[in-house]
């Protein structure tokens, strides 16, 4: 990684620090988007790993930081994250900024418009998000060639742009194709878009799988894209073993969690967006209350920008 002479350590002094965001601030100002973009979100990951949690709590919250945000938020994609307009940072909306297939407000500046090109061009984190999609689009098509009218079921779907990608979705090859999410607003999305192919949305919630008001049963694939990263203590464990249940044999479930990117920094200073990051160790703990006599495989992979981790499980 290139050094950042702007990069501090936990030993720096409270005005070099302060020196360093107006340093990436007076970056934008003379307009060299993709020097500014590169040079402050490297030096904002190396400043969070190298800070204690209330040493960074307390910079990004600082007037520094506040003036630095006015500028991200020209951003709508940055912007979003931050205002949580439904209650959470990573929403559909949010998500469909990253793949491209949601425009940026008319209202939007050039410099706002330039910042979010430069995270859909440069951002791994951004690379790492589309990739999931087109993966999970993949499965769905190899699933039901392999299967005849396969049972499928999708957890935290959001607007499940990945069955707009997949022609098993498109061809009604699936006997059931059910998607939920506790976001009414993502599943009229989905109703609306997709329902003529046979996807039929859920509104329930992790609690309801956990407690039984809901139940996937049947099942020859279930996966779950972009949740287990908001999920802590032992919620991830339950509700792989409730998932795994729900699979017939020798169905699958695939469950991800970003494990750490470069854009840490900007997603909790600029958008105050922070998930819960794991290892791949962590993740396969994922499988702990799950029988190693039920399971006839386990496997942890890494995408191919090394930021997010998958856990497949399949059932004996």
């Amino acid at each position: 990684m290139t050094s950042n002479p702007y990069t501090m350590t936990a030993s720096s002094s409270a005005s070099r620090e302060a020196h360093a965001w107006s340093k990436w601030a007076s970056l934008f100002a003379e307009g060299d988007i993709v020097h500014a973009m590169r040079t402050m979100g490297q030096g904002m990951h190396q400043l969070r790993a190298a800070l204690s949690e209330d040493e960074w709590r307390a910079i990004i919250t600082g007037p520094e930081a506040a003036a630095l945000r006015r500028i991200a938020h020209e951003c709508p994609y940055s912007r979003r994250g931050y205002a949580k307009p439904r209650g959470y940072a990573g929403d559909a909306v949010l998500l469909d900024y990253i793949y491209g297939s949601a425009a940026p407000p008319d209202d939007t500046t050039q410099r706002g418009r330039d910042i979010l090109a430069w995270m859909r061009r440069e951002s791994t984190a951004f690379s790492s998000v589309r990739w999931r999609r087109d993966y999970f689009a993949g499965r769905l098509d190899e699933l039901a060639a392999r299967v005849q009218r396969p049972r499928v079921g999708v957890v935290a779907c959001g607007h499940f742009r990945e069955g707009q990608r997949s022609l098993a979705v498109r061809s009604k090859a699936f006997d059931a194709l059910q998607v939920l999410d506790q976001d009414p607003l993502s599943l009229e999305v989905v109703e609306a878009e997709q329902e003529h192919d046979g996807v039929t949305p859920v509104p329930a919630s992790v609690r309801d799988i956990i407690t039984g008001k809901f139940s996937l049963d049947g099942m020859d694939f279930i996966y779950s894209a972009g949740l287990y990263d908001y999920l802590a203590g032992r919620f991830p464990a339950r509700l792989t073993a409730q998932l795994f249940d729900s699979l017939r044999p020798g169905g699958s479930l695939v469950v991800a969690n970003f494990v750490r990117m470069m854009e840490d920094g900007w997603m909790e200073s600029m958008m105050d967006w922070t998930l819960l990051y794991r290892s791949p160790a962590e993740v396969e703990q994922f499988a702990s209350e799950i029988p190693d006599t039920a399971i006839a495989s386990r496997q942890v992979f890494m995408d191919p920008y090394s930021n997010v981790a998958y856990l497949e499980i399949v059932k004996r």
